[in-house]
């Protein structure tokens, strides 16, 4: 079976382990289980807040802010400002000191409500 890859979109850990989850336990690969778990054990947030969170930070209107970004964001929910650096260092991205702060506000909020 020959499949081809049509779109790539980043997506969260928590978009993931849901979307796995619609699958019969008995119908995943053992990939797939293994997947799931890693999903469900590592995300840091609820499935609620992820979507939220993606939402706002949209909202924050930061132009080079990508879809990619904010995956990594909600998945790592960076601790302090050298974390939060970390994720745009491999696309070269630059920001201005008060994107970044706003950008780690929104993480806390998010993660004090955990």
């Amino acid at each position: 079976m020959d499949e081809k890859i049509i779109e790539k979109q980043p997506i969260t850990l928590q978009e993931l382990a849901q979307q796995l989850g619609e699958i019969k336990k008995k119908e995943m690969t053992p990939i797939q289980q293994k997947v799931h778990d890693f999903a469900k054990r590592f995300s840091k947030i609820t499935p609620a807040n992820a979507e939220k969170l993606k939402g706002d930070f949209k909202k924050l209107d930061i132009t080079r802010l990508t879809d990619d970004h904010i995956a990594d964001m909600i998945n790592i929910m960076p601790q302090d400002l050298s974390e939060l650096k970390t994720i745009f260092v491999k696309t070269n991205t630059t920001l201005p000191p008060e994107d970044f702060k706003r950008i780690s506000e929104l993480i806390n909020k998010y993660r004090k409500a955990k």
